[in-house]
């Protein structure tokens, strides 16, 4: 969201996630992340950014 500039409002909108889903995961208060959830998130930053996203471009996984 950073590097695009984008606000997590705006990624709730264009991804159809409430703004708390959006918030939990950019502030990393998740455990699990549902595909649909994945897949909403990476059509939303699609459609703000024209960049067509993969899920390892936006999670790191912590060991």
């Amino acid at each position: 969201m950073g590097r695009h500039r984008l606000t997590q409002t705006a990624l709730a909108q264009a991804s159809g996630l409430r703004p708390a889903t959006i918030s939990a995961l950019y502030h990393d208060r998740t455990d699990a992340i549902a595909k649909g959830t994945l897949t909403r998130l990476l059509a939303g930053l699609h459609h703000l950014t024209g960049v067509p996203y993969q899920v390892g471009d936006i999670l790191q996984i912590r060991q």
